[in-house]
This record gives structure tokens, sequence and C-alpha cells, in this order.
């Protein structure tokens, strides 16, 4: 398909290890397809560079391919072509967790173009000699609906996963529903470019999921642009971003840093969903994130209508921003260091979230400035939030209590989950 399709539910994807077809009414031809698929996949050892990029252009529904523990350089971008299916996706997995290493030395180092790609437990690292050359470890181009990014760790690019438009004439493709769970994305240090830094910089699409994610340090030396953590931009519709952590500013500092935003800083008419920017995103959800020691705003809305900001903590951060009158949110039960405003006409419908202090912030949770976000005896101040139908979990995914507890973290539910790099490098 060459536009976008939509879809008018935010609820996120099943988890992919409980994977289910995305219609469970199948026809018989097409079930019968899908099992001539599967008896034909295969399982592919993979032990090299070149061995990788050959499976990857061979590759059928169904086929998993694992690369073995080992540092493979990348020096041509390795393309995902080919077309798998929802219920024979084409796999690509590290062997063992952070084992298979990919040293990516070229622009992007996977290209994504068919439907239903599958990566798991790799990392993908920049080793250009020049960040401008070091762009994507993954570009979704056109196309990439169904790819799941699960369990990676991506650092030292400037757009570490970038979802980018295919124009063939008056059509435009983008990639639809989208996962990224359970990733590791950060740099080292600044980057040194002219180029957009964001980390997660999504245009056009519908129904992406950005959950589990560690997302921090996305600065660059060269501070005449903002950078983001994450944006869904471009017309794209009913993204569901929940249960992250955004750290601006962790191993270095500087620039203008964004937490989260639906809409980022714009974009261009002819990369937008059907050539119309009027809205730069419908139907958002950001809910039960942490996001801390961000120098502009901790969460962001640019012409994004009908969003819903929930339960979410915002520490040594700047405000939730609801902006320009093409946006509407409804923001709720949400703790920040700032404020909640709106700007340029923007609509907000604001409930039950509150401001705390530096000292406050210190005397609920147990270590906020070393991200440890742990309810104290004191967080049960916090526990007068409005019960709201698509905010039954928190940061941890543990059931809400009534009535619930401001920010990402329910009260009561013992030591906070870990999702930043143990030990932080």
């Amino acid at each position: 398909m060459l536009t976008a399709t939509t879809r008018s539910s935010d609820t996120p994807q099943p988890s992919p290890r409980r994977h289910r077809p995305w219609y469970r009414a199948i026809v018989a031809g097409v079930a019968l397809t899908a099992l001539g698929a599967l008896a034909s996949a295969a399982e592919v050892a993979v032990t090299s560079a070149e061995g990788l990029a050959s499976a990857m252009a061979a590759a059928r529904p169904g086929d998993v391919l694992v690369v073995a523990p080992g540092s493979y350089r990348v020096s041509d971008k390795l393309r995902a072509g080919n077309d798998g299916s929802a219920d024979a996706p084409i796999v690509v997995r590290g062997a063992r967790p952070g084992a298979a290493v990919l040293e990516i030395d070229t622009l992007e180092g996977i290209l994504v173009q068919g439907t239903n790609w599958h990566f798991e437990d790799l990392v993908l690292v920049g080793i250009c000699a020049r960040d401008e050359d070091c762009e994507h470890a993954f570009q979704l181009h056109g196309d990439a609906d169904g790819t799941q990014i699960r369990g990676c760790e991506l650092r030292d690019f400037n757009a570490h996963i970038k979802a980018s438009v295919r124009i063939e004439g008056e059509q435009r493709a983008h990639a639809d529903r989208v996962l990224v769970e359970g990733n590791t994305l950060f740099n080292t240090r600044p980057r040194d470019t002219e180029q957009p830094v964001t980390p997660i910089d999504v245009v056009g699409g519908a129904g992406w999921v950005v959950r589990d994610n560690y997302i921090a340090d996305f600065g660059r030396l060269r501070r005449t642009h903002t950078t983001y953590g994450v944006f869904l931009k471009g017309n794209s519709r009913d993204g569901v971003i929940e249960r992250n952590l955004v750290v601006c500013a962790d191993r270095h500092s500087g620039g203008a840093r964004v937490g989260i935003s639906l809409g980022g800083g714009g974009t261009g008419q002819r990369y937008c969903v059907d050539g119309d920017c009027t809205y730069e995103h419908t139907g958002g959800t950001v809910r039960n994130n942490i996001v801390a020691n961000c120098s502009d705003a901790g969460i962001y809305l640019n012409r994004a209508r009908a969003s819903r900001i929930l339960g979410n903590t915002l520490y040594a951060s700047g405000d939730i921003e609801v902006r320009f009158a093409q946006s509407d949110a409804v923001v709720a039960n949400n703790l920040v260091s700032r404020r909640v405003r709106s700007r340029n006409g923007g609509k907000l419908v604001e409930e039950t979230n509150r401001s705390l202090s530096q000292s406050e912030f210190e005397q609920m949770f147990r270590d906020p400035r070393n991200l440890d976000f742990t309810p104290t005896v004191s967080a049960a101040a916090l526990r007068i939030g409005k019960p709201l139908d698509d905010l039954t979990e928190d940061y941890c995914g543990t059931r809400r209590i009534a009535p619930p507890t401001l920010g990402a973290v329910e009260r009561g539910v013992g030591p906070i989950c870990r999702k930043e790099p143990a030990p932080r490098r």
C-alpha cells in the first residue's frame, strides 16, 4: 500500500511474545498460504556481516536469522526488503541478548522496506569517523508495516530509529503498526552534526507503540536546534508512548533537549500522510513515562489533536506544553517539576496534576537524583488521582489502585523496575 492506514483505537499491540494475527478472521486460502510459508521457513545461523546481508536478502516469511556472538563490521547497509507476514514474520535476532554486536560504519545500519520484520537482542553501535556519517541504526522507509524492534541496544547515532516517507508520484507510504519495545538508546557524547538528533524520529504512520525503552543523552555540540528523545509527527495517528525512561541529560548535558513530543518541530508538507500537515498527530496517548533532566519541555504537543497525557512523572524538566490552536489534550494525573500550560491557542483540559519542588521530590521518592523513583511513605499524599479507563497500570505494568497515585509509579509496588543500563556506561 502507498497511503498510510488509519485506526481509531490507541490500544497497544499485544506483547509480541504472545503474538496474535492482526485480524482474527482469516479466510481458508490465506491460512493455507501461511501454513505453506511456515513449512518452508528456516532457521539460519549467521557468523559474518556478509552472511547476514545474504541471509536477509534471501529471507522469506517465517525465517529466523540467528546472529552468533561476536562483533561484525557493517560498511554497507543491510537491507530488509522482502515481505514477511503477520503470522510468519522474518526474524533477525542475536543468539544471546547483547552478544551480537553490529559495528555500523555507514549512513544507516539496517534499511527496512519490507513488512513484518522483527529485530531482537542485537547491539548496533555507530563507529563512523564523522557523526554526519552515522545517521540511523534502523531506517524504516515507506511500507515497513509490522516492524518490531525489541530488546536491542542502539548507541551513537543521530536518529537511532528513523521512519521516513516513500513518495511515488502523488502517493506516499509510511510505516504502520510498529512496535519499539524494551530497547536501550543513547549516545556516549554529544553529536557533532547539523543533522536532527532524535533517537526515535517517526514521520507519518499509524498505530506506533513505543514502550518500556531507556532513551537518553541526545544532545549535540552545535546547539542551534532543539533535540528530542522521541517524537511522532507528519500527520501520524493513534500512537502510544508509554512506560519509557527518558533522560535528556544522563552522561552529558547542554543545549535545548525535549523529552517526548507529539508533533516535534513540525513537518514539511510533502512528507506528511496524504500531503496534509494540518495536524502533526491525532489520537496520541503519552502515559506512565518518567522524563528527567530535560532543559526544555518534558512533554511537548505541536498541532497534536485529541491527545491524552496521563500519569507521567517529569523530574528536573520543563513543562507539559500544549501548543497551537490545532492541539487539544486531556492532561491528567501527572507529576511535574514545573507547569502544565498551553501556548499559541492550544486547548487544554487539566485534571489532578501536581507540581513538586526539588525537596518534595526527594521526600516522596527514594533517590530521584539517581533516577530511583521508588515511592516513600510520604508518597501517600499523592494518592489523589482520578480513575481513568486508559490508565489502569503504572510505569512497571503494575495494576493501579483506586484512587490512583499521581505520576508514573503507583505507591506500594515495592522497588521500582529498572529500565536503564546497569551499570550505566
